[in-house]
């Protein structure tokens, strides 16, 4: 993950609406780099699988608000990296 931080953090970046990305909570920056990494490099982990775990880990360890802060970036994240495929499409994603 480390090797591909820097692309993770401006794709990350962009996703922030009114959030300094340096100014997140540490649980909640990195939790959202090693999802994002899993999403670009791990294409045999499921999407769902992915999120609800690094939502589950912002939850036990972030704040209050991280589970849903984390949710709310990963989603449109998931959606940019593994885009789903209309139903009944030759290349549906099965992730």
């Amino acid at each position: 993950m480390l090797a591909h931080r820097d692309g993770i953090d401006q794709r990350i970046r962009g996703l922030l609406e009114n959030y300094e990305f340096d100014r997140l909570a540490v649980v909640d920056r990195n939790v959202l780099r090693l999802a994002a990494y899993e999403l670009e490099q791990t294409e045999d982990l499921p999407t769902p699988v992915i999120l609800n775990e690094a939502i589950e880990v912002a939850k036990m360890l972030g704040g209050s608000e991280s589970g849903a802060f984390v949710n709310g970036i990963l989603h449109r994240l998931a959606h940019q990296i593994r885009p789903p495929t209309p139903p009944g499409s030759m290349a549906q994603d099965v992730r």
